[in-house]
């Protein structure tokens, strides 16, 4: 959780920016295993 200063409330972290770079390297590493079975 994130505590926001200007009001005192608690609000939570930017979740869909947070899932958005967790599936982003997902698809990276999706990419980097596909290359590797092309070069083999």
């Amino acid at each position: 959780m994130h505590i926001n200063s200007l009001n005192g409330k608690v609000i939570p972290v930017h979740q869909a920016a947070v899932e958005h770079e967790h599936r982003s390297v997902h698809t990276h590493k999706s990419k980097l295993k596909r290359l590797a079975k092309n070069q083999n």
